[in-house]
């Protein structure tokens, strides 16, 4: 019976101890005497008895927010008073008794809890606006922190912080880390939200997702941009970059968007520049071979394709440029069938058995060349005319227009000097020295 009562005894004593101290404790911090207070709680938190009692840790977080407001430089205070704040939460949440849940925080209002959330944001707020990217990243990081403590909690009707989770992708984009982007990113992705603002948002997902091999998602967010943002023309431009290297999957997927919208004058400008430097790039092709001709044929058909549906300069000059090395390998050919037909020149004028006169070999090619190459001359002259005209109007090219000026003027001179004018083949040289 004796062992009972001093039990008892010692139980009541350790009781009273501790109410004493947490009641210094609020008694400093009534007082604002919050260094004192700190080392008081800080010596309660450390003691294993009290790790469950939801009282330290709300006291610990008042004194450290109150710290931490006095001290807005050191980031560690606000995040020890934020980890004792949710702690406190955590522990009271199993408190069957609604009237008596959060009882502390309540009677102050919860003012504790929802400071917590707006230093955050604004201490977020001003490392963004001094440009200190990486601090504001933290900083909103920890202030959804603090949201998801007061929504998860009812102590907020809201349920979503769009501008804290913008401004935390933001700052993390800003601070390199692509990571954190993408997390904060595609909350917002997630709820759908289509403002005019957040296109950017969805494109960097896209772009993120592809960068990281994750097909799933960047298919997932390609999908989704699509949907909310259907007049982004840039959703193509992935689509057609996320095939990679691999080139015939990239040119099947032109003309699977071909197929589907057969008007996009950008995907058949692109497709026809893709397919020319195929077709022209490379190791050296052979003319007369079935496959680098079947390339030439389809390129033709895809280069008017774009010109059909918008005939702009660019269409009109990468036309010059293939019909160019459409002549170039027409006299390759041509040369070739004259080198034939001189080394059997001696033969020639021999008389078959029959008394026939022997018809040097490659004559009839020549011809057949000769007259490839005229009808060419043409073509490209056509072609040049019309994207010099346009060219010709521009007040202020850009660089990549103007290289591009300066060949279609060459392709003028070449065709003048090849019908023997010199007057306008000069003419147009007197125009390139311009440029």
């Amino acid at each position: 019976m004796r062992k009972l009562l001093l039990a008892a005894l010692l139980s009541a004593s350790t009781l009273g101890v501790f109410a004493q101290k947490i009641e210094d404790v609020k008694a400093d911090v009534s007082k604002q005497k919050y260094t004192d207070a700190k080392s008081k709680i800080d010596q309660l938190a450390a003691d294993p008895k009290n790790a469950g009692n939801s009282e330290v840790w709300f006291e610990k977080a008042v004194v450290y927010n109150n710290l931490a407001k006095a001290n807005p430089t050191d980031a560690t205070l606000q995040a020890a008073a934020l980890d004792a704040m949710k702690r406190y939460f955590q522990l009271e949440s199993g408190v069957k008794d609604e009237k008596k849940r959060f009882l502390l925080s309540t009677l102050e209002g919860h003012k504790t809890a929802f400071d917590l959330y707006s230093s955050q944001f604004n201490a977020g707020v001003q490392a963004y606006n001094a440009k200190n990217y990486e601090q504001s990243y933290k900083n909103f990081s920890n202030a959804l922190d603090a949201f998801d403590m007061l929504s998860n909690n009812n102590l907020t009707n809201i349920k979503f912080d769009t501008t804290a989770v913008l401004y935390a992708g933001i700052t993390a984009q800003n601070s390199k880390n692509l990571a954190g982007a993408a997390k904060y990113y595609g909350m917002i992705a997630d709820k759908r939200l289509a403002d005019t603002n957040y296109v950017d948002l969805y494109e960097f997902l896209v772009q993120y997702y592809m960068n990281n091999k994750d097909e799933a998602n960047m298919n997932k967010y390609l999908a989704l941009g699509r949907e909310l943002y259907p007049n982004n023309k840039n959703w193509i431009s992935y689509e057609i970059a996320a095939t990679g290297n691999d080139k015939d999957k990239r040119m099947a997927k032109y003309q699977e968007i071909l197929q589907k919208d057969p008007k996009n004058y950008e995907v058949a400008l692109d497709y026809a520049a893709e397919l020319f430097s195929q077709t022209y790039g490379g190791d050296p092709k052979k003319p007369g071979d079935v496959t680098y001709e079947a390339q030439k044929d389809a390129l033709t058909k895809a280069i008017q394709r774009a010109i059909d549906i918008n005939p702009t300069a660019t269409a009109n000059y990468i036309m010059t440029q293939h019909i160019s090395n459409q002549i170039y390998d027409l006299q390759q050919q041509l040369n070739d069938a004259r080198k034939t037909t001189a080394a059997t020149k001696a033969s020639a004028g021999k008389t078959s058995a029959k008394g026939a006169t022997a018809k040097p070999a490659g004559v009839g090619k020549s011809q057949e060349y000769e007259k490839a190459i005229a009808a060419k001359f043409e073509d490209v002259f056509a072609y040049s005319t019309k994207a010099y005209d346009q060219y010709s109007k521009e007040t202020n090219l850009k660089p990549e227009d103007k290289q591009n000026y300066k060949k279609v003027l060459n392709n003028l001179v070449d065709y003048y000097q090849y019908k023997k004018q010199p007057a306008k083949a000069a003419e147009y040289q007197a125009k390139l020295k311009t440029l």
